[in-house]
């Protein structure tokens, strides 16, 4: 995607751009989650999860 005036460096991992005022930015979810078989390590409180 190419815009105008916006350096990679100004953009941050995960950054989402869309004029849809329905989606919301969130710093905490709460869930529940079941690890896989070939998960390979555990899950932790407070986690970080980038997919």
């Amino acid at each position: 995607m190419a815009l105008k005036r916006v350096e990679m460096d100004d953009l941050e991992r995960g950054t989402v751009l869309t004029s849809d005022a329905s989606i919301k930015r969130v710093t905490s979810i709460t869930g529940k989650a079941e690890i896989v078989n070939y998960w390979s390590s555990p899950l932790k409180e407070r986690g970080w999860f980038f997919t």
